[in-house]
């Protein structure tokens, strides 16, 4: 690296170029700015047509719900239906579940050995001839059951010879395996006893959630999800239990294939990593939508209050567009056998509220509309980010020769990743925009003299509006539905969020020492207070990381939740801690105290706050309105925030002063 040059900084830019590639250079940034505009308004158009959120709740919790209450089911159904609820969770039931009780027919399910039933039942004897003592059986009076059992377990265990038996009153399926294999695998026994009538009797739609199970073939994969053929109309999209998609990974391309002839969308569930469902989306069109549901461990714990700010934050912020809302039962919450019912419709009613609140309202779940855009549009867009991380490198102080020979390679290289995985490159080449732009920002328009108040506002304005440009061009690469739905991701975030300050701390204090400079410093004794400043640098950045993202809540104590909250109702989106209270108001004092070593820690923090500023756009999964009010809010409270700052240290450096002066000259506040 040559040797970094003071003359680099000149006024307005920090760009060590010659006035024809630099025009070029920005040229290429400005025009993929501008490009990117379109996309986003496709993106916006996407989501402003899609503005219903499906509530769902679990159908064993109502039946539990009308047990406990006395009220008949089909009553309790009509009711959740003029709360807003659309749909029924069904959960594909298990031997183990319908052994405990959980049987849509009307009988139970008992499992025993061909041993045990010989030695204990009475049975014509032409069935006691067929029965294998080393066989399980699972017995019901229920003949519709013991078919649906027998139709699920046929596909589900290939080569293997499934027997039914009719006993009269008594039927039996019989599987030439161990009971506890069937019971540890938790093979799913399909649908079909549901009560489908009595769900479209009540105007709800039905969500259910397939197991997967061992060694899943092709043809099983189909023949089990074309039992569902004959309520396609009744479904309002499918989900799929367990870690994993039936299936996966051979038999992929016959589950897409499957779900696209049962014609509904497929269910994405939030906090959930089932292997292969990126790409059965991916292989059924992109046509799924996203879900989220508080587990029942943590409602045990949980109140009405907090269930409801979770679940309408996921559907305004996170474009979640079916809610699986648990109920509540006998102790949780503030729900007792006397109020079960009536408590638990006044919950959902303030569910639908809020959401209209928010500008949502109880509907289908529909997927987002399609927006493709071309191969071309996008390599035009990653130039643009070439291009800035081509500016960044000059105002690193590289030679000429170096800078354009990594300029030569870092176009290569992306060109060469976008003819083999687009999606690969747009991520490489957001995540280099959302570290190089918040840098290019600041140095672009730092100054050594001290600012003016009302020209510190404008540096910051016109800095913001820097950062602001580079968020356009990360929503402009990653427009698209595998995005939104987070089937792709930004890459990176964390390194986004840690780069910008570590960049500019090299940019404005390393650099400018040289090599001999850092050597002598590297050289020089350790001192305790350069110890403990270290370990402080050390632990606020790893509390700065360990709290970006959505699990950074988790570290956040009750009181700032509070905080949270409180401003979430007043502003209808909350603007990010860093940067209306840390990073933004140390950008206006950094400008209005003009730039000096001793300030750095001050620029360092204002690089948090453009980073932060970037990153807000790089939540793909979150609506642009959402992200553009939390940044405006952010913006205009920092500003204030930042301007009261000011005043204070001027009021300080005041009466500073004045201590200072003689007796006789001293200003009395």
């Amino acid at each position: 690296m040559a040797k970094y040059r003071d003359d680099l900084w000149t006024e307005g830019s920090p760009i060590a170029l010659r006035r024809w590639p630099r025009a070029i250079l920005t040229a290429l940034v400005l025009l993929a700015v501008l490009l990117s505009f379109p996309a986003a308004y496709r993106r916006w158009q996407a989501e402003a047509a899609n503005r219903t959120v499906m509530v769902a709740v679990d159908y064993h919790q109502v039946d539990l719900l009308a047990g406990l209450s006395g009220v008949p089911q089909e009553e309790l159904l009509s009711a959740l239906a003029r709360q807003g609820v659309g749909a029924l969770l069904v959960k594909e039931p298990t031997i183990t579940d319908l052994a405990a009780g959980l049987a849509w027919g009307k009988g139970g399910v008992w499992i025993k050995t061909g041993a045990q039933i010989l030695a204990e039942d009475r049975l014509p004897p032409e069935v006691a001839a067929a029965i294998v003592p080393s066989s399980t059986y699972l017995l019901t009076p229920d003949r519709v059951l013991a078919g649906e059992m027998a139709s699920q377990l046929r596909p589900k265990l290939p080569g293997l010879a499934v027997q039914t038996l009719d006993a009269g009153r008594l039927h039996l399926v019989g599987v030439p395996l161990p009971s506890y294999y069937l019971v540890e695998e938790k093979y799913g026994l399909g649908f079909g006893g549901f009560p489908w009538a009595q769900a479209a009797a009540a105007g709800l739609k039905v969500i259910p959630q397939v197991r997967p199970w061992p060694a899943a073939e092709a043809a099983a994969v189909k023949e089990v999800l074309a039992a569902l053929r004959p309520h396609r109309e009744e479904i309002a999209l499918l989900l799929f239990d367990g870690d994993r998609v039936p299936g996966y990974p051979q038999a992929l391309p016959e589950l897409a294939a499957a779900t696209r002839e049962l014609g509904v969308p497929l269910g994405i569930i939030e906090f959930s990593d089932q292997q292969g469902l990126p790409s059965l989306v991916r292989l059924a069109g992109k046509k799924a939508v996203r879900v989220h549901s508080i587990r029942i461990e943590e409602m045990n714990k949980m109140s009405p209050d907090r269930a409801l700010d979770r679940l309408l934050l996921a559907a305004a912020e996170r474009n979640v567009r079916v809610l699986v809302v648990r109920l509540f039962l006998p102790g949780q919450g503030g729900a007792t056998a006397a109020n079960l019912v009536q408590y638990n419709l006044s919950y959902l009613e303030r569910l639908r509220e809020g959401l209209l609140a928010q500008g949502l309202s109880p509907g289908p779940a529909r997927p987002f509309g399609s927006f493709l855009l071309p191969r071309l549009y996008f390599v035009l867009l990653g130039l643009g980010a070439w291009a800035a991380g081509v500016l960044f490198l000059a105002a690193a102080g590289l030679g000429r020769r170096p800078l354009w020979c990594l300029a030569a390679l870092g176009l290569v290289g992306f060109l060469g990743l976008a003819g083999a995985d687009l999606v690969r490159a747009r991520q490489a080449a957001a995540l280099v925009t959302a570290m190089v732009f918040p840098v290019l920002a600041i140095l672009g328009h730092r100054k050594e003299a001290p600012a003016g108040l009302g020209q510190a506002v404008v540096l910051f304005l016109r800095t913001s509006a820097v950062s602001l440009a580079g968020a356009v061009l990360v929503v402009g690469l990653l427009a698209d539905v595998g995005f939104m739905l987070r089937l792709d991701q930004f890459l990176g975030t964390k390194l986004a969020h840690l780069a910008p300050p570590v960049l500019l701390f090299a940019l404005l204090w390393a650099l400018p020492r040289g090599r001999k400079g850092m050597a002598r410093w590297l050289a020089s004794p350790v001192t305790w207070l350069s110890l403990v400043i270290l370990v402080l640098a050390v632990v606020a950045g790893y509390v700065y990381l360990v709290r970006t993202g959505n699990e950074g809540v988790a570290f956040a104590p009750a009181w700032e939740k509070e905080v949270r909250r409180f401003l979430d109702a007043l502003l209808l989106v909350r603007p990010r801690t860093k940067e209306f209270l840390l990073g933004h108001p140390a950008l206006l004092l950094a400008y209005y105290l003009g730039y000096r070593e001793r300030r750095l820690v001050l620029w360092l923090v204002a690089g948090i706050g453009q980073a932060s500023l970037i990153n807000t756009f790089a939540h793909t999964h979150t609506p642009l309105i959402v992200s553009l009010l939390r940044t405006l809010n952010g913006l205009w409270l920092g500003l204030a925030l930042g301007l009261l700052v000011i005043l204070v240290y001027r009021w300080a450096a005041r009466l500073a002063a004045a201590c200072r002066a003689p007796e006789g000259d001293r200003w009395r506040p």
